[in-house]
């Protein structure tokens, strides 16, 4: 055995111990030039929406989209960033083929957690992507990478496979990624990645800025009153259920059942999406005991169909 791997072997034994569990570990490549793989290749009516802050530490956002173009040749990117990019930036970006760049104006509120930041880069990078034809579009963040190559692919096709059938606004579900979706929060859907019809993710996100300019409402409230006040994601899934043609019961029971029906819910792990924004931990909230947080899995989801 090389010395290296006797070191880490000691290194996480010692973690075992003192943790009285299994240690285990991933590392991700930060640079797509040091990674050797063959494009994913299929139909190219997916236009990626890439919105929020241009991320300078470690050219996370610009090797975001040497990435992306690396694993989805065909595929359209549009970034929707702010209007405080720098020349140097913009003039990087452009270098890359089939970049549209989207330059937005901040609001003056920017409303409760940032929502009125995300409406606003993200409808605009949607409009964008409409114009220029897209069929599907996958909105992401730029703080976030994707790295499975097959990631548009397999999104698209739980588009076709699992049709919506109890309305006809929508044209399909909308599909979006366990990371951040709760199932003791009511009308709780991660809005980190969703992917679906142009037509389904502009009406996801085309709603009004939110004029509630706190912070988060306390997550000890009660779960109805706190979904009321519809707070972050909950301000996008309970605006898109309505636009549907539902009135909201608020109860857990209705909650479930429009998760169940309008989306689907798939793991984070299964497009290997990387979010080092708050922590290392790969799995933020995983917890082998009943907990808070307890995220909604693409395998609770397909129980539940």
């Amino acid at each position: 055995m090389k010395f290296k791997a006797k070191i880490k072997n000691i290194m996480f034994s010692i973690i075992d111990f003192l943790f009285r569990g299994y240690f285990t570990y991933w590392i991700r490549p930060k640079y797509p030039s040091k990674i050797k793989t063959v494009p994913a290749y299929f139909d190219d009516d997916v236009i990626i929406v890439m919105q929020g802050p241009f991320i300078k530490k470690n050219n996370f956002t610009l090797e975001n989209l040497r990435y992306y173009r690396k694993i989805f040749p065909n595929t359209i990117i549009i970034l929707s960033i702010w209007n405080d990019c720098s020349d140097y930036d913009l003039k990087t970006i452009n270098k890359i083929e089939k970049v549209y760049v989207v330059l937005n104006e901040k609001p003056n509120k920017i409303g409760r957690a940032n929502l009125n930041l995300q409406i606003t880069n993200t409808i605009s990078g949607i409009n964008k992507a409409i114009e220029l034809g897209a069929k599907y579009i996958c909105k992401c963040r730029t703080d976030q990478r994707m790295y499975n190559k097959y990631s548009l692919l397999y999104m698209k096709n739980m588009v076709q496979k699992f049709p919506v059938e109890i309305t006809d606004v929508a044209k399909g579900r909308i599909v979006a990624c366990s990371l951040g979706t709760f199932s003791e929060r009511l009308y709780n859907i991660c809005d980190m990645v969703i992917f679906g019809y142009s037509e389904d993710v502009k009406l996801y996100f085309d709603v009004p800025l939110d004029l509630n300019c706190g912070g988060n409402p306390n997550d000890y409230l009660d779960p109805i009153e706190y979904a009321k006040i519809r707070p972050g994601e909950i301000y996008f899934s309970t605006n898109y259920i309505e636009k549907c043609g539902f009135d909201l019961k608020w109860s857990f029971e209705d909650s479930d059942y429009y998760r169940n029906k309008l989306f689907c819910i798939i793991d984070f792990e299964s497009i290997d999406l990387f979010w080092g924004k708050y922590t290392k931990k790969e799995y933020i909230w995983k917890k082998y005991s009943e907990y808070i947080h307890k995220r909604v899995t693409h395998m609770d989801w397909l129980i539940e169909q």
